[in-house]
């Protein structure tokens, strides 16, 4: 019971990471209140953090790399 629902939540994290990440890419100017304003290229940080959120979250989803998508996942 306990190895199900792990499964479903890091399922669950991980479509969340991805979507997340897609919407970094559709529409970015929803992320640009969320950069410092002293940090310079917002849009760059903007699609690099959702490049690595869909990464993350591909990762969650292999049996292989699960571990790494899990410690990206709190970085």
């Amino acid at each position: 019971m306990k190895e199900r629902i792990c499964v479903i939540l890091k399922f669950t994290i991980a479509i969340f990471l991805i979507f997340g990440g897609f919407v970094h890419f559709i529409d970015p100017t929803l992320y640009i209140p969320f950069v410092p304003l002293f940090l310079p290229f917002e849009l760059f940080i903007i699609y690099t953090t959702g490049f690595f959120e869909i990464f993350f979250g591909i990762a969650l989803l292999s049996s292989r790399y699960s571990s790494l998508g899990a410690s990206g996942f709190f970085f």
